[in-house]
């Protein structure tokens, strides 16, 4: 049984999983990326970075969530299961957990996230989101958002949207100011994000909808990075002096 158990750590620890995730992970952030020029930043980041799995063609191919979660896992077993905890390694050990932190707030925003939207047309103001799934179901938000002017451009000679974007005003009691939200620039506020999602052209009116996320590990990636930042510099600050002595 503990044979068994060390073969199937040794396994996920191993560097080689961590570099085919890795690589993948390149791969999917270069499709989302190119993505988000036809289909905007929300729907590209929901699809390809994510999503557990996504179609190409007929063939299920995993996505983002996928992939870190199992770097997740190659981490926590290489530093809990296959790795010295000595003080030499400090600064080692300390990065791997800034980086886990970092994983550990993706899943938070993963799993209770909250998703809906805004549809706004011009001169409109409104303070709740509609879920995705049950237009019944409404959410308040703790301020409005007033929909100042919409700007859709297309390709030439097509329909294939080539920019659109939301000027808006946020109302927050007696704090307001102007925003302009884009595909690639969303708008965040008091934990909330407000992303340039698509439109409708309602019988010559154009509408525009703007996908609402609520963050809620949004804090993590500063402590992640902050701790991170430490692990390295503790390392070098180990690490210098021996180098120092092997070249004199």
């Amino acid at each position: 049984m503990l044979h068994n158990l060390k073969k199937i750590s040794d396994f996920l620890s191993r560097p080689t999983l961590l570099f085919y995730s890795l690589f993948w992970l390149m791969v999917l952030l270069v499709i989302g990326t190119v993505a988000q020029k036809n289909m905007g930043l929300y729907e590209a980041q929901h699809l390809y970075f994510s999503s557990l799995f996504f179609w190409w063609r007929d063939i299920p191919l995993p996505g983002g969530g996928l992939t870190l979660c199992l770097i997740t896992v190659n981490i926590t077993a290489k530093l809990f299961l296959n790795s010295p905890w000595h003080k030499r390694r400090a600064g080692i050990i300390l990065t791997h957990i800034g980086v886990l932190l970092l994983l550990l707030g993706s899943g938070v925003t993963y799993f209770f996230s909250s998703e809906g939207f805004i549809a706004l047309h011009e001169g409109q103001t409104k303070s709740i989101m509609t879920d995705y799934q049950d237009e019944n179901l409404t959410t308040s938000l703790p301020f409005q958002i007033k929909l100042i002017d919409f700007e859709r451009q297309v390709h030439p000679k097509t329909n294939t949207p080539r920019l659109f974007k939301s000027t808006v005003q946020l109302i927050d009691g007696d704090i307001t100011w102007d925003s302009v939200i884009e595909m690639n620039a969303p708008l965040r506020y008091k934990g909330y994000t407000l992303y340039q999602n698509s439109f409708i052209n309602d019988n010559g009116v154009e509408i525009s909808v703007l996908a609402v996320v609520k963050n809620m590990g949004r804090l993590f990636p500063y402590v992640s990075s902050i701790i991170l930042c430490l692990g390295i510099l503790l390392h070098l600050f180990m690490v210098t002096p021996k180098l120092m002595r092997r070249k004199e």
